[in-house]
This record gives C-alpha cells, sequence and structure tokens, in this order.
C-alpha cells in the first residue's frame, strides 16, 4: 500500500509562486566593494554548467 501526498497536503494557491518568474537580474558590486569577493566561475562557465544540466536532465527517462 502506497500513500498519495494528495490526500494528505492541502495547496493554497495564493502562496503558489509562478513557475516563470520573469527577468531575474542581480548586481554583485556590492559583495565585492564591501565583501572583497570575487566570483570563482566565470559567466560563461555558468551557462555551460546550467545548460550541461538541462541537457542531462532532458536525456534521463521521467520520475514516477
Amino acid at each position: 500500500m502506497s500513500l498519495d501526498w494528495n490526500d494528505w497536503v492541502e495547496v493554497d494557491p495564493a502562496l503558489v509562486r509562478p513557475m516563470d518568474v520573469g527577468q531575474l537580474v542581480g548586481d554583485p558590486s556590492k559583495a565585492r566593494e564591501k565583501l572583497g569577493w570575487v566570483p570563482k566561475v566565470t559567466f560563461t562557465e555558468l551557462v555551460r554548467l546550467m545548460v550541461d544540466y538541462e541537457l542531462a536532465a532532458l536525456s534521463k527517462p521521467p520520475a514516477c
């Protein structure tokens, strides 16, 4: 016998965040100035990591 989470969880649509949040923008200049933070990954490397992850996820069979 398996439990179905739908029998136990109530979802309030007012609290559900939309999947597409539009444009997300970040500015690391304050962290650089105040903390001396330096990124370990370049923007190009970050994009490559994200694309590789999505391609790998698409090649896997769907989870049940």
